[in-house]
């Protein structure tokens, strides 16, 4: 299995991992998601393809459902989807 590297702190984790933290800091209200989504930018061109389109489409669906948490988080979660799907595109794929 391909693990991720936290550079900074010499941590390594599966990509699986970053996706369940992702779950979780998702519509919280506290640092998680601005922790959590600096760790997958950190990341992204590690993290395989099918886990940023689900977490693209989970994005999405926590808007439309929940909203995303507070305003500052709302950013945060845009900004990454916006991130995310300049990578897939990067990588070919619209």
């Amino acid at each position: 299995m391909m693990s991720l590297y936290y550079e900074q702190r010499g941590i390594e984790v599966e990509p699986k991992i970053i996706t369940f933290a992702f779950r979780y800091a998702l519509g919280r209200r506290s640092m998680a998601p601005s922790m959590v989504s600096d760790t997958i930018k950190a990341n992204i061109k590690l993290i395989p393809t099918l886990d940023l389109y689900g977490i693209v489409h989970e994005i999405q669906e926590e808007y439309e459902v929940d909203g995303l948490g507070e305003d500052g988080d709302v950013r945060t979660w845009m900004e990454l989807q916006r991130d995310i799907e300049n990578e897939l595109k990067r990588r070919g794929h619209e």
